[in-house]
């Protein structure tokens, strides 16, 4: 964030980052999956798209207006924590018992 001027603000950083991650995750379905085949429109499934994509740029809009604001030292602390807070989640939510190599991480 540091080398990023103010000629773009957060919404508009939000807007971009998240169209080319939807170009590389269609590019990589397509090269990786296949193609689209057997795509059908499904209420459940759209919805649950949506409502991702909609958490996916709120977080995107956070994390860039959040380095916009906190010191880097802090916002350093706190990306490594995100690791941390993951290895729980991930054992609280999911009952993924951590191995050795992520306690060493």
């Amino acid at each position: 964030r540091k080398w990023q001027t103010d000629y773009l603000q957060d919404t508009e950083i939000t807007q971009i980052i998240l169209g080319l991650s939807t170009a590389f995750l269609i590019i990589a379905a397509i090269i990786f999956d296949g193609g689209l085949q057997g795509f059908t429109i499904a209420f459940g499934p759209l919805v649950m798209l949506f409502v991702t994509a909609l958490l996916y740029v709120v977080d995107i809009f956070f994390i860039n207006y959040g380095f916009n604001h906190v010191p880097v030292i802090t916002a350093n602390n706190i990306l490594n924590l995100e690791l941390v807070f993951a290895l729980v989640l991930a054992f609280v939510f999911y009952h993924e018992v951590p191995t050795l190599l992520e306690f060493v991480g």
